[in-house]
């Protein structure tokens, strides 16, 4: 397990994704102030191709292959923190 100083602020690897989430419905994240809405988010883990991260997908699920990180569309981050959570939000 990663460990990292008080107080930072962190991304998800896709390992950590995995383990630190019961099921796919736990990883979903929804754009603020749209609580039907939910989005696909990155993940800190590189792709096999050094353009490509690994992300969640809207349903959950992580997709270790990725997108290219030159596509936003309609996607965010999910910024955690060890002294607490923080809200799965794009």
């Amino acid at each position: 397990m990663d460990t990292y100083p008080d107080g930072n602020v962190f991304i998800l690897s896709a390992k950590q994704a995995g383990e630190y989430s019961a099921d796919d419905y736990d990883r979903q994240a929804s754009h603020l102030g749209f609580t039907e809405q939910v989005c696909w988010w990155w993940l800190r883990s590189p792709s096999i191709i050094s353009s490509i991260a690994a992300v969640v997908y809207d349903c959950g699920m992580v997709h270790v292959n990725g997108h290219p990180v030159d596509n936003a569309g309609d996607t965010g981050t999910v910024p955690l923190s060890p002294l607490g959570t923080v809200e799965m939000a794009c």
